[in-house]
């Protein structure tokens, strides 16, 4: 454990253990867990929330963990699936 002080206020840091076990990562895992974010971000937006409630505030975080998933995994762009035929 390790104390920092800022701006006159004592911020104590802490290890945080790896959550992530030594060798690849498991895309597929996160890919399924990606997926849980997407079905449940459409569903928000089906419903079309107003500003300011609680489903907004849930859609808006949605978004952002989906973008930043998309551009730690596909940092080139999220590649395009073929059409069929």
């Amino acid at each position: 454990m390790h104390e920092l002080i800022l701006g006159g206020v004592r911020k104590v840091l802490v290890a945080v253990p790896r959550i992530v076990p030594d060798g690849p990562f498991p895309w597929d895992e996160a890919d399924r867990m990606f997926a849980l974010l997407i079905k449940r971000a459409a569903e928000l937006a089906d419903r079309q929330p107003s500003p300011g409630t609680p489903d907004e505030e849930e859609f808006d975080r949605l978004v952002s963990a989906i973008e930043a998933y998309e551009a730690k995994r596909w940092p080139d762009g999220r590649p395009r699936r073929r059409r069929p035929g």
